[in-house]
This record gives C-alpha cells, sequence and structure tokens, in this order.
C-alpha cells in the first residue's frame, strides 16, 4: 500500500477443503500497479472484484475506512454483510491494486459455518441487497453499476432459492415476502433487461419475482 500509495490491496488465496488446496486468483489480471475501484466493479456479466467477496484478502488503510465512515461492517446484517461493505469501498474510494500475494488460507466445509446453517440469519442477504442498490442508486455513475449490482444480487436469490428446501417453512415464506418487497421497489425495465442476459433458468426464475405490471412496462 505505501509502494502504490493505494487506499487499500487485495489478494489470492488458497481454498482448503479437508486435505485439499487450490489457489483462487482475484479476479484481476492487472497485479501490482494503482487501478479505480470502481472501474473495477464491471464487467457486468462475468466475475469483478465486487464479486470477490472475501474481505480478509486484503488490507485497508485504517484512517481513511475511518475518515469516510467505512470501517465498520453493519452490525444489523447477520449475513452478506460482506458484500455491502465492497460495494461501498469500491464506490467511495480513489485507488487500490491488486497483489500475487496468496498467503490467506480459506477453510471450506467446516460444520459451524454459517453457510451450513439453514435459519433466518441466511436471509441477511436482503437487507444487504437492498442497501447495496441504494447506494448505488446515490451514485454519479449509477447507470454504469447498476445493471451489476441488480446482477449479483439475482444470482445470489437464485442461489439461496436452490438452499431453500433446507429451510423451515417459516423462513421460507419470510423469504419470498421480503423479496417481494424489494423487487417492487427496483427499476423494472432495467431488471428485466438484467435477467435477459442471464441463463434461462435463471432468467425464469427473477422474472417471476416483477409485477405483470412491472413487466409489462418493460415491454
Amino acid at each position: 500500500m505505501t509502494e502504490l500509495h493505494v487506499d487499500f490491496v487485495r489478494c489470492d488465496h488458497v481454498r482448503v477443503t479437508g486435505t485439499n488446496r487450490v489457489i483462487h486468483r482475484a479476479p484481476q489480471a492487472l497485479r501490482g500497479m494503482p487501478l479505480h475501484p470502481a472501474d473495477d466493479i464491471e464487467p457486468i456479466d462475468s466475475p469483478s472484484m465486487v464479486d470477490y467477496a472475501f474481505v480478509w484478502a486484503g488490507m485497508y488503510r485504517t484512517e481513511l475506512m475511518s475518515a469516510r465512515g467505512l470501517m465498520y461492517f453493519d452490525a444489523q446484517l447477520h449475513s452478506a454483510e460482506d458484500r455491502l461493505w465492497l460495494w461501498k469501498l469500491h464506490l467511495n474510494t480513489e485507488r487500490y491494486a491488486v497483489v500475487s500475494s496468496p498467503g490467506v488460507f480459506y477453510r471450506r466445509g467446516l460444520p459451524g459455518s454459517l453457510t451450513q446453517v439453514f435459519d433466518h440469519r441466511q436471509l441477511g442477504f436482503i437487507q444487504a441487497y437492498s442497501q447495496i442498490l441504494t447506494e448505488v442508486r446515490l451514485h454519479p455513475d449509477a447507470d454504469r453499476h447498476l445493471p451489476k449490482a441488480m446482477r449479483q444480487f439475482f444470482a445470489i436469490v437464485c442461489h439461496h432459492e436452490k438452499r431453500a428446501k433446507n429451510y423451515p417453512p417459516e423462513v421460507r415464506l419470510e423469504m419470498k415476502q421480503k423479496l417481494r418487497q424489494v423487487f417492487t421497489t427496483i427499476d423494472a425495465p432495467m431488471a428485466r433487461q438484467v435477467a435477459l442476459e442471464m441463463d434461462v433458468a435463471r432468467r425464469r426464475h427473477i422474472l417471476s419475482f416483477l409485477q405483470p405490471g412491472q413487466i409489462g412496462a418493460a415491454k
């Protein structure tokens, strides 16, 4: 960070599953040079640095984070707090870099991890993305970044829907209700266009959340 004069750096990591270890690289080929964080929000249809939701795979200037109100996670979120934090980081900082230093080990499949728990804590992603969409709408380049935020949100919605069979009935119902509320607040034409560029299964699923009137207005 000191040599490159950047606000933060991100790095690769080693994913550990049992005795297996595999290096997972951050989705940015340009290494060891200053980059603009907002430029690496896109592309829309392939992994970017805001999809690399591993906050621990990096280092950050605490004075800058504190001065811009970016130091802390949202304490109200039980999950997906890293997603909101990274979006704010990319939207509100000036310079960062990706370095080839895979010194962090990420252990997967542990029985006590949140991904193995099926309760209301999993629904934090809904509130997180509601806030992400609001943050992006307020950004000067909202038109550029909003499709990416929507696509990421839609992909995670589909991921949780696949896992929904493991949730208690009341959690599944709560998830459906909260998602419907969020979908009433989004830009329907843009949402429909983003959904149409996804694979068939996910496209149908996302379009089912849009109200008939919203879909009609988008045509």
